[in-house]
């Protein structure tokens, strides 16, 4: 049995980052030539999909419409300094984040999921909180290693304001695919996190612009200059 390394609950304070990672998921989207081939695949699964759903969106197939020509490398690229991801359906498995809240000494993570599970009983998808026991205990992460972060130079009062802005969002769809960083109508987890630190702190986690308004990926807040890493599981690295 996998030993699972996870910070210690007692050091984790209002307005950290965790990213979970089981040993056999890989994050498929670093470089861009090396994943042309599944990009290409997965793509045009997407594709299909959405022009054999009566149900999809407008927008669902404007997209559809924009991503069908792109090689991965193409999509890497433009618009300039954009992060990659694998658009898909059916995907490989991207990553996760969740920002923190302590609440009367007990941890909370709040993130945005399209699935939560408890001894296979369904709970809230898309923007919704749980305990950290909870959390750690989802089916989802039984396998999971998790990393912790804490973004620099931040009281404990500018912190508290990261998880805050994102418990406004609570209820919120998963959108996995709702590439504008502005929109507020759904969110992906990395989204979440990017969105609650631009509004609440005027920070751009992911490196880019003040203007820049597109994906933005877990590994890349983890790698961001403006967080710093205090717990990493021994001997793992977060990628592939």
């Amino acid at each position: 049995m996998t030993t699972l390394y996870r910070p210690d609950p007692s050091t984790l304070r209002s307005g950290d980052l965790v990213w979970p990672k089981a040993d056999d998921q890989i994050v498929c989207y670093l470089t861009g030539d090396d994943y042309d081939a599944l990009w290409r695949q997965q793509r045009d699964a997407y594709v299909a999909t959405v022009r054999a759903d009566p149900a999809a969106t407008q927008q669902e197939r404007e997209l559809a419409l924009l991503v069908e020509g792109w090689s991965y490398a193409e999509f890497v690229t433009f618009p300039p300094e954009r992060a990659a991801f694998v658009a898909a359906m059916d995907r490989p498995w991207v990553g996760h984040v969740g920002v923190v809240e302590v609440r009367d000494g007990v941890p909370w993570v709040i993130d945005a999921t399209p699935h939560r599970s408890i001894g296979g009983i369904a709970g809230a998808s898309g923007v919704a909180d749980q305990t950290w026991a909870d959390w750690v205990g989802d089916d989802g992460h039984l396998k999971s290693h998790v990393w912790h972060g804490r973004l620099l130079g931040l009281d404990p009062v500018q912190a508290a304001k990261l998880p805050q802005t994102a418990k406004a969002q609570m209820g919120k769809p998963y959108q996995f695919f709702n590439f504008n960083l502005d929109d507020t109508a759904g969110f992906y987890c990395s989204k979440l996190v990017w969105y609650a630190a631009w509004r609440a702190l005027g920070l751009s986690l992911d490196g880019g612009a003040p203007q820049r308004r597109f994906w933005v990926s877990p590994l890349q807040l983890m790698r961001s200059s403006g967080v710093h890493l205090l717990y990493t599981p021994p001997g793992r690295e977060y990628g592939p």
